[in-house]
């Protein structure tokens, strides 16, 4: 996300005022239009870690034009690359399923 002067400093001040002292960063919703791990550590002066989510990754990849063959390897391939600094993972599973679904790890029979 690009920005600029008073936005920049607006950004600084709020982000110096609130007392965090360790940002974690979820980047999946609309991770276009907010600032990345880096530019929010420039902005507050504080760490920042990313938390990834698994639904974008799994987007990214799609877009990237897989076959459906293709996409288990790829999906891990990928997720394995964008997770390797990462803190978290976060699903929105709950918001589209409910709780009621196994959280385990999937196997890798097809």
């Amino acid at each position: 996300m690009e920005t600029g002067g008073a936005t920049d400093e607006a950004n600084r001040r709020l982000l110096a005022a609130s007392g965090i002292g360790h940002y974690l960063l979820e980047t999946g919703y609309k991770g276009e239009d907010i600032l990345d791990p880096q530019g929010m550590a420039a902005a507050s002066g504080r760490p920042v870690d990313e938390v990834v989510r698994l639904e974008s990754v799994l987007e990214d990849v799609v877009r990237a034009g897989v076959t459906a063959a293709e996409l288990p390897d790829r999906f891990r391939e990928t997720l394995a690359t964008r997770t390797a600094t990462a803190v978290g993972l976060k699903s929105i599973v709950a918001y589209r399923h409910g709780f009621d679904f196994d959280p385990g790890r999937p196997t890798t029979t097809r």
